[in-house]
């Protein structure tokens, strides 16, 4: 099967009045961090946003692939006891988005999170604002099965 992987910016309302006819949506995605250990048999995975895709223009670009800016989570950590889902927060450095730039070739596939929710939820709460996430590892057989190899 086909995974879409988006990035796409919101579009604004024709009335200023009106929010967007279109909200951004940045998906998540299960990331190759290092393209060069991809024959190992367990190769360093970690999930990062999609902000981003874009090609260079044939002068300045290195790779035959289209490009994308991530947003990195944490590295995942031990299994939940209660959950059997991974935990990751936002990676931050300096109190910035830790982030890079990769070759789509690198994306294994979409990632669903499911955000940690605030006891006091309001009106002014979104995914944007969530800061720790569960990996949802039933998501789908392979993420399943791949999720037990991590």
């Amino acid at each position: 099967t086909k995974t879409i992987i988006r990035a796409t910016p919101s579009r604004p309302s024709n009335n200023p009045r009106k929010p967007a006819t279109q909200p951004a949506q940045f998906d998540a995605a299960f990331i190759l961090e290092d393209p060069a250990t991809n024959t190992s048999p367990n190769p360093p995975v970690r999930i990062a946003r999609i902000r981003v895709i874009f090609h260079l223009p044939p002068h300045l670009s290195l790779s035959p692939h289209p490009l994308a800016y991530v947003e990195w989570y944490t590295h995942l950590g031990p299994i939940d006891s209660t959950t059997q889902m991974y935990h990751v927060s936002r990676a931050t450095r300096n109190r910035q988005p830790h982030s890079a730039v990769i070759c789509i070739t690198q994306i294994l596939g979409g990632c669903h999170l499911i955000p940690q929710f605030p006891r006091n939820m309001n009106d002014e709460w979104s995914l944007d604002i969530a800061t720790r996430f569960w990996v949802n590892t039933y998501v789908d057989l392979s993420t399943f099965v791949a999720s037990k190899r991590i």
